[in-house]
């Protein structure tokens, strides 16, 4: 029983490893490849829409400008109820 899991494991961790190398090496192929970028990225940052105050990946927000500070929505509707509201 603890060979199986020991060998489960070990297969587990090759796989990884494996895995790992080779969004590596498409990285290095093509660098405009979504999954070869790098988890540090920070355009997947999470953000609440000041208006509907759901929160929503910052790089699929409508971003706006008021007083010099820039605000992100997610949607239309909800950027143009907030330059209303103003």
């Amino acid at each position: 029983m603890i060979k199986n899991l020991i060998l489960i494991l070990v297969i587990y961790l090759v796989y990884r490893t494996v895995k790992n190398w080779m969004i590596e090496q498409q990285a290095r192929q093509n660098p405009d490849n979504p999954l070869a970028k790098g988890r540090d990225d920070k355009s997947d940052v999470m953000i609440k829409d000041p208006q509907c105050g759901v929160y929503f990946p910052q790089r699929e927000g409508l971003a706006l400008n008021v007083k010099g500070e820039t605000l992100h929505f997610c949607s239309e509707k909800c950027r143009d109820d907030y330059k209303n509201k103003m």
